[in-house]
């Protein structure tokens, strides 16, 4: 069971689940299931090619676990890229008349810009690292997973209907997202507070310290998240039942973060922190469908 998260595969879920979420938040209805297994097998790929390559710590049960398995994972690995090309070629093939229409290169090229950023983010071979701007990095990693699990299947719904998908409520929940998954970030960074210590790579933690992250920073921003959700659901003129869901994953976040006080597992956060994810999409779809 531990290996769904140590290989990366509940990151994959979690990506799905968030594209299927914001699908169902601008159209009332889950995207292909070809998008949702494109999404979630790019996410693995990605994921687990980052800690291939990546010197993580000969002790670190996920590092064992890869190297126990990493025949079968190297399959994979190089197995992906041909599915992912066959799934992307039935997605085109299936919205050709649409795509053809309605796809532009501004709209091109932001779609791009994300998974770009993914790959300079721990892009070990150039100058620069955007993973080294410790201050920026939760921030890096929320934009792409907002970009790629929000951004990019909105995109795609505007090229294949060729109606407008970014309204100001879908531009509201974008933001938020950004946030929220912000907020994750720099909490999942606590784990790695010794290593990243040591490589003088200045997060969030490694600057404030635990105490001063939990309860003078993402306690904080986490409450303002609420009382900024309260006021868009006044503005936009929200129904007490879709707020209320759309308010739960931030109530659980803020319970999530209180807890990481006392030291935690790796699992823990593989499962219950980054679990806010699934949580997320799952309350978003039921805000729209109950």
């Amino acid at each position: 069971m531990r290996g769904v998260f140590y290989g990366s595969y509940f990151y994959g879920v979690c990506a799905a689940a968030l594209s299927a979420e914001i699908t169902v938040q601008a159209v009332g209805g889950l995207p292909p299931v070809a998008w949702l297994l494109a999404t979630g097998m790019a996410t693995v790929w990605f994921y687990t090619r980052a800690f291939l390559q990546g010197a993580m710590p000969a002790s670190d049960a996920r590092t064992i676990w890869l190297q126990s398995n990493r025949q079968a994972i190297r399959l994979q690995q190089a197995a992906t890229p041909f599915v992912l090309s066959l799934l992307g070629l039935w997605l085109v093939n299936e919205n050709f008349e649409g795509l053809s229409d309605h796809i532009c290169l501004p709209e091109l090229l932001l779609a791009a810009a994300f998974p770009i950023i993914a790959f300079l983010y721990d892009a070990r071979r150039l100058p620069f690292r955007l993973r080294k701007w410790g201050l920026f990095k939760p921030f890096v990693i929320s934009l792409v997973w907002t970009g790629c699990t929000g951004v990019v299947p909105l995109l795609w719904l505007q090229w294949t209907s060729g109606k407008g998908m970014f309204t100001a409520h879908i531009t509201v929940l974008l933001l938020h997202r950004w946030m929220f998954l912000a907020v994750i970030a720099a909490a999942f960074d606590i784990k790695d507070y010794a290593e990243d210590s040591q490589a003088a790579l200045h997060t969030w933690v490694v600057r404030s310290g635990l105490r001063q992250l939990l309860f003078g920073q993402l306690l904080p921003l986490a409450w303002v998240g609420c009382i900024g959700l309260l006021l868009f659901s006044q503005y936009l003129h929200w129904q007490s039942a879709y707020t209320a869901w759309m308010l739960l994953p931030m109530v659980l976040l803020l319970t999530v973060l209180y807890m990481l006080r006392r030291r935690r597992s790796l699992i823990y956060y593989l499962s219950v922190v980054d679990g806010l994810m699934i949580i997320q999409a799952f309350c978003g779809m039921a805000a729209v469908l109950l």
